[in-house]
């Protein structure tokens, strides 16, 4: 049987592996220096680094309350944020960060 990750309509797996979290889910060179430029204070940078990571996984921007924890921990101390920094979920900033991926990300799915 085909593994959930390689199908048509991959979904995200509730505990990954160490390795799928630095390969997947480690922001690179130009991931970090589009979130600094863009994302003002550290939930909203946690927030849209974890929209961006995983739309660049699915394909599709993701539900925040769909991703699991595992995930959200490792992209906040990846970033080196405080353990206690919380996905900013605000309608308003979800909005304005789904755009500004669509911008550096065109080809985003809406």
């Amino acid at each position: 049987m085909t593994s959930i990750e390689r199908t048509a309509y991959p979904r995200l797996k509730r505990l990954p592996s160490a390795q799928e979290l630095a390969d997947v889910y480690t922001a690179t060179t130009e991931d970090l220096a589009f979130i600094r430029a863009t994302a003002r204070g550290p939930s909203p940078m946690l927030t849209l680094a974890v929209l961006l990571k995983v739309l660049q996984r699915l394909g599709h921007m993701p539900r925040l309350q769909g991703v699991p924890f595992a995930i959200v921990a490792h992209v906040r101390a990846s970033l080196r944020l405080p353990a206690d920094t919380a996905l900013d979920v605000t309608p308003r900033t979800l909005y304005r960060h789904h755009e500004q991926i669509r911008t550096h990300r065109p080809r985003a799915r809406r």
